[in-house]
């Protein structure tokens, strides 16, 4: 793996931009649900499985 490059953007750029470009996409509260898990998901420590 490596290391993302480049600024991050956040979603409410991403989705200024898309409203910018006439998309009519509809955020719902699942769709946010999974993002926000995500993000917490990705803040754990991850700890391999131990090899024998």
């Amino acid at each position: 793996m490596s290391p993302v490059r480049g600024p991050a953007v956040t979603m409410s750029e991403i989705i200024a931009a898309m409203e910018a470009g006439g998309a009519c996409s509809v955020v719902d509260e699942d769709f946010a649900r999974d993002v926000e898990q995500g993000i917490a998901d990705r803040n754990v420590p991850w700890t391999p499985p131990t090899w024998e």
